[in-house]
Order: structure tokens, then C-alpha cells, then sequence
């Protein structure tokens, strides 16, 4: 008697641990899925950022191209999202003028800060915009041509 019950016991305790690996095999299967689904949609967030930043650069670089937008501002939209996409591009040789551009005018106030300005404080910066554009113009429409091309939806390093 005493030897059946031991295994009745055995058998239950059997049972429980059975219980018990099933739920934590489910628990872990079902926590990879939401790892799974976690990747996925984190990838599809990158891939729609990554195509936002390329339209967005394509469309600038037309933008300076035709003269719908300005040398200077089109080179500083350029340069922050060309930081986001690919950095390293920004050392590219023909690049390398929307960071000397950005360089040059970083002093000169944005947004806000350029809206509370005198009258005669913006027309110095506008004066000396106009001559830092005049000298790199060729160069910037060179680089946006090259950003028109660049292919941009190849995996790069």
C-alpha cells in the first residue's frame, strides 16, 4: 500500500513538473515571437526613416539644383540629414563643401533667432551668405547632383 501510494505521489509530482516545463516552453515560445515582432517592426520603422531621409535628400538637392531653395540652407538640411543616413558620406570628396558651407555659416542664427533680428543685422547675414554662395556654388550643385545619384538604398558601411 505504502508502495502504491509513493508512486501515486511520484506520479504527481511527475505530472506538476510536466505542468510546470509545458507553460515555461510556451512562455519562452511566445516571448521570441514577441522578439520577433518586436524586429520586424523595428526594421520597417529603420527602412521607412532610411527612405524618408533619401526623399528628403533627393528633394533638396533638386531644390538647390533649380533654385528653389537657397545655397546655404539647402546645404545645412543636407548636412543633418546626411548625418542620419550616412555619416561617412559627408567625408566624400565631393561632399565635402555642404560641410564647409555649414562650417561657414553656423554663426549666422536660425529659425526663431533669426526672426528676432534687426533689419540690419539680417542684411549682414545675408550679404555674407550671398558671397560664401557665390564662391561655392558650383561646387554645392556638383554635390547635389552626386546626391541625386548616390544610391542611397544599397546597404552601405
Amino acid at each position: 500500500m505504502n508502495t502504491i501510494l509513493l508512486i501515486f505521489m511520484f506520479l504527481l509530482v511527475i505530472l506538476g513538473l510536466l505542468f510546470f516545463i509545458i507553460k515555461q516552453l510556451r512562455s519562452e515560445k511566445e516571448r521570441k515571437e514577441r522578439i520577433q515582432d518586436e524586429l520586424v517592426k523595428a526594421e520597417e520603422a529603420a527602412r521607412k526613416h532610411k527612405a524618408y531621409l533619401t526623399e528628403s535628400i533627393q528633394i533638396i538637392s533638386k531644390g538647390v539644383l533649380e533654385e528653389q531653395c537657397g545655397i546655404t540652407e539647402g546645404c545645412i538640411r543636407l548636412k543633418v540629414l546626411i548625418e542620419n543616413i550616412a555619416p561617412h558620406l559627408l567625408q566624400h570628396a565631393e561632399l565635402k563643401v555642404i560641410q564647409l558651407m555649414f562650417d561657414k555659416t553656423s554663426h549666422i542664427p536660425l529659425l526663431d533667432d533669426w526672426k528676432a533680428l534687426s533689419s540690419l543685422e539680417k542684411d549682414k547675414f545675408l550679404a555674407e551668405m550671398s558671397e560664401v554662395e557665390k564662391i561655392y556654388k558650383s561646387d554645392v550643385q556638383s554635390a547635389a547632383h552626386f546626391l541625386l545619384q548616390y544610391p542611397f538604398n544599397q546597404t552601405q558601411q
